[in-house]
């Protein structure tokens, strides 16, 4: 993998190229005189992404919609939203935050509103979040193995002017339906209590996924003469086309 092809959309199709090793042939799901590609595993599209093509949108927008145009390849789509968002995260912006609210009727699905909450995001350097660690503001922490990963896949601390400090637990994911674990929001109070401070639990997605987000009713009612829902709140990230790939 030492070569950079001019043009990275080509090396699923060339079996002249050097990276066709790095691809399995399966069946396709859809004609069984046909076969698809799929990159080995993982850990070896990792390699592909910080090697290849992590710094050029277009060749990351187009091998994202290759591959959820497929079921064979659609969970490669989730590896590169799910390597493309931190990217995004990090970035000084605003993005919208749509909170999840009790639902209407008796059921453990909740759903967003439909006003969102602007939160400005600060820019951020990237570091390993070991765990137990005091947070700094404006680091956005990668976590690993820590906290229930993968339900939790970073924490970031914005400390805004005149207000309480926010801590943001982001969950990426492309998946149709997700589970606000109640164990992973226990293992994050005792972490970090919400004495001075708020605590968003923020489910990134594709604008185009509506999941189901189940919360724990914990989040909604009083509980020990308090009320949860002031300590945590949960927001769904739904993250524009042209927000995730710009054209600029």
């Amino acid at each position: 993998m030492e070569a950079s092809p001019d043009d990275l959309q080509s090396v699923p199709y060339s079996l002249g190229s050097q990276f066709h090793h790095i691809f399995v042939i399966f069946p396709s799901p859809d004609h069984r005189d046909t076969f698809e590609k799929r990159i080995v595993s993982q850990h070896v599209f990792k390699l592909l992404w910080e090697k290849l093509f992590q710094h050029k949108i277009p060749d990351m927008e187009y091998f994202y919609n290759q591959f959820r145009a497929s079921p064979a390849t659609v969970e490669l789509a989730g590896w590169i939203f799910e390597l493309r968002v931190p990217q995004l995260l990090r970035k000084q912006q605003t993005i919208q935050l749509f909170p999840i609210t009790r639902p209407k009727r008796t059921t453990s699905e909740n759903h967003p509103t439909e006003k969102p909450m602007n939160f400005e995001l600060p820019g951020s350097e990237e570091r390993p979040f070991v765990g137990g660690e005091k947070l700094s503001t404006n680091i956005y922490y990668r976590c690993e193995s820590t906290i229930g990963r993968p339900v939790v896949d970073s924490l970031l601390l914005v400390h805004s002017n005149g207000k309480l400090p926010t801590l943001l637990l982001f969950r990426i994911t492309r998946s149709t339906g997700h589970v606000v674990s109640e164990d992973t929001l226990d293992k994050i109070d005792q972490l970090y209590p919400s004495a001075g401070l708020h605590r968003y639990y923020v489910v990134v997605t594709p604008e185009d996924i509506r999941p189901a987000i189940t919360v724990p009713h914990a989040v909604f009612e009083k509980k020990g003469g308090k009320r949860p829902g002031e300590a945590f709140s949960v927001f769904k990230y739904p993250v524009p086309a042209n927000v995730l790939f710009p054209c600029d």
